[in-house]
C-alpha cells in the first residue's frame, strides 16, 4: 500500500468539532480555532475562493514553501498533508495576545487528530529526536529543536484508536506544556478548564458547525469569566461561508448598550441590488478605527466613508442615532458603473441643521450663497452638480451629475436624517429626486420596537473593486484585484439581553476571477 492510500482518515464527531475535548483545554486560552474536517472545508467552492482570496492579499510565499517542504519530506503533495493532518478535528490555540504586559508574547500550538499511519510517518520520516518524558508522554523535536512534538492515544473509532498529536514552534514551551497534560489525559482532575468560562458556555449555545472560533480578552489579573469574548460557529455550503456568533457588546462595540430604535423599513429598501450598504451608529460600529486626528471623535469606518462627503463638522459632530449609507449602479447591473449615493445622516436638533446642510449644497452645485428651495411634502430639490463638486467624491461624480436633498423627521422625537442621494452621471435627476423622497418617506414611519437590530452590512467586494478601479486607476490595482474572489459579504448585528450581542456572517466566494 501506498503513504497516500494508507493516509485516510476516520469521521470522529457528528460534523461538529469534539466540543468536549475542547472544554478540557485550560482557562488561559485566548484564541482557540477547531475544525471538524479542514481539509472538506478547503476543498469546497467557498474553500478555493477563500484560498485564493489569501494567496493574493497575503506576502506568503514562504509559508507555502516551508508547507511544500514538509509534505515533500512525508512523500506527499501540499493537498494530502492537508488532509491527513486536517482530516479530522484540528485545534488552533493562541495565548499572550491579550492584555499585554511586559515580556508577554504570543504562543500557539497546533492540536491534529490523526490516524495511526499518519502518526507513524511523522515518526520515520521527519526522525523527530527524544527530548523528555513529561507527564508519562515523550515529548520530541523536530527541525533541531525549531518545534516540540508529542502523540497520544485520542479517540476510539470502530476498531482503531487514533491519535492526537500536539506541535508547537520553539517560543512556545509555556503553552505546550500546559496543554500536554489535556491531550494525554483530557479533563485531568483539578485543572482550570476552558470549559467553565461564560465564554465557551456560550460556543456551546451556538449552532453545532463544522468550524468553531473562540477568542477572549483579558486584561492582567482578570479572573475566569470576567473577560470579552466573540464565539462563533461556521459552516460551508457550496460557495458560502455562514456563520453565527455571540460576543459582549464591548469586544465588538467601543460602548455597548441601549442602542436606537432600527428603521428596519428604510434599511430593507437600501439592501435591493446594493454595492455596498452600511447602517448603525456612526460612533458605536464594528472595525472601530479608533480616534481622529483632533482626537476628538471615535472614527469607525462609516464615519470615514462619510469623510469622501467633506460634508460640514456642525453637521457630523452632531450625529446620533442610526445612519445609512448606500451605493448601488445605475441603472442595475449597468456594465458602465455610474452611481447611486444614498446617505440618511442622523441629527438629534433637525431644524438647526437645514441651514448648515443648505449652505453646503450651494456650494457644491457651485453657487455659494445662492438661497435654495426648500423641500415641499410632493417634491424633492435636485441640483446640478458644478465645478465645486470635485471636493466631493473627487474622480467619481462627472459634470452634470446630480444630488437631491431632503429631510425625514423622527416619528418620536425633535431629531431626524438628512437625505441625500448623489448620481455620478448627467441625466439621473428624476430617480435621485425619487430616490431621496421615498427613503424620507420610509424614515418617518414609527419604527418597530421589538427589532433589535443595531448593525447591518451588505457589501460586493468584487463589484466595488470594479467600481473603484474604473474611478479612481491610481488606487491599489494589486490589492483590489484579490477581492474579485469575493462576490458578496453580509452581516447583521443585534443586540442579545444585557451586555450581549449576537448576528450572523455569510460570505460567498467566487471560484474564478
Amino acid at each position: 500500500m501506498s503513504l497516500a492510500c494508507g493516509m485516510c482518515h476516520a469521521q470522529t464527531s457528528d460534523g461538529r468539532p469534539d466540543l468536549d475535548f475542547l472544554a478540557s483545554l485550560p482557562a488561559r486560552t485566548e484564541f482557540l480555532i477547531a475544525a471538524d474536517d479542514l481539509a472538506w472545508c478547503l476543498d469546497s467552492r467557498a474553500g478555493r475562493g477563500l484560498l485564493s482570496f489569501v494567496a493574493e492579499m497575503s506576502p506568503w510565499d514562504r509559508s507555502v514553501a516551508a508547507w511544500r517542504d514538509a509534505a515533500a519530506s512525508l512523500n506527499m503533495t501540499p493537498e494530502k498533508a492537508i488532509e491527513s493532518f486536517a482530516g479530522d478535528d484540528v485545534a488552533f490555540c493562541i495565548t499572550g495576545i491579550s492584555g499585554p504586559s511586559a515580556g508577554r508574547r504570543p504562543q500557539h500550538a497546533v492540536i491534529a487528530t490523526v490516524t495511526s499511519q499518519t502518526e507513524a510517518l511523522l515518526r520515520t520520516q521527519l526522525k523527530p529526536a527524544p527530548r523528555k518524558i513529561s507527564h508519562d508522554a515523550p515529548v520530541l523535536a523536530l527541525e533541531s529543536g525549531a518545534f516540540q512534538l508529542s502523540a497520544s492515544p485520542g479517540p476510539v473509532v470502530g476498531t482503531e484508536t487514533l491519535s492526537r498529536v500536539l506541535i508547537a514552534p520553539e517560543g512556545s514551551g509555556d503553552l505546550f506544556d500546559r496543554l500536554l497534560p489535556v491531550v494525554n489525559t483530557p479533563r485531568p482532575a483539578g485543572s482550570s478548564r476552558l470549559g467553565d468560562t461564560r465564554a465557551f458556555a456560550a460556543l456551546r449555545a451556538l449552532p453545532p458547525s463544522r468550524i468553531a472560533l473562540l477568542y477572549r480578552s483579558m486584561s492582567e489579573g482578570a479572573g475566569v469569566g470576567e473577560e470579552e469574548y466573540l464565539a462563533l460557529t461556521a459552516g460551508v455550503a457550496d460557495d458560502t461561508l455562514a456563520a453565527e456568533f455571540r460576543a459582549t457588546d464591548t469586544m465588538l462595540l467601543r460602548k455597548g448598550g441601549p442602542f436606537d430604535v432600527w428603521p428596519a423599513s428604510a434599511v430593507k429598501l437600501m439592501e435591493t441590488d446594493a454595492s455596498l450598504l452600511m447602517a448603525g451608529s456612526p460612533r458605536r460600529q464594528p472595525l472601530d478605527l479608533g480616534e481622529d486626528a483632533t482626537g476628538r471623535a471615535q472614527r469607525t469606518l462609516m464615519a470615514s466613508l462619510l469623510d469622501n462627503l467633506k460634508l460640514p463638522s456642525e453637521v457630523t459632530d452632531g450625529m446620533e442615532g442610526v445612519a445609512l449609507l448606500a451605493v448601488h449602479r445605475t441603472p442595475a447591473g449597468a456594465a458602465v458603473p455610474a452611481l447611486s449615493i444614498t446617505c440618511a445622516i442622523p441629527v438629534r436638533d433637525l431644524e438647526a441643521v437645514k441651514p448648515v446642510a443648505e449652505r453646503w449644497i450651494a456650494r457644491v452645485v457651485g453657487a455659494p450663497g445662492m438661497k435654495l428651495p426648500p423641500p415641499a411634502p410632493d417634491t424633492v430639490p435636485v441640483m446640478v452638480l458644478g465645478e465645486a463638486r470635485n471636493a466631493m467624491l473627487p474622480g467619481f461624480v462627472q459634470p452634470g451629475g446630480s444630488l437631491a436633498w431632503t429631510y425625514a423627521v423622527q416619528a418620536d422625537g425633535p431629531g431626524g436624517w438628512w437625505v441625500l442621494n448623489i448620481r455620478t452621471a448627467a441625466g439621473d435627476e428624476a430617480r435621485a429626486g425619487a430616490a431621496a423622497a421615498e427613503l424620507a418617506r420610509r424614515l418617518s414611519e414609527p419604527a418597530d420596537e421589538a427589532d433589535r437590530t443595531v448593525y447591518r452590512l451588505i457589501v460586493r467586494p468584487a463589484d466595488l473593486a470594479e467600481i473603484i478601479r474604473a474611478n479612481s486607476p491610481s488606487s491599489g490595482e494589486s490589492a483590489m484585484r484579490a477581492f474579485r474572489w469575493i462576490e458578496r459579504v453580509e452581516t447583521r448585528l443585534e443586540s442579545a439581553g444585557e451586555g450581549l450581542l449576537g448576528g450572523t456572517v455569510a460570505v460567498r466566494f467566487r471560484e474564478g476571477p
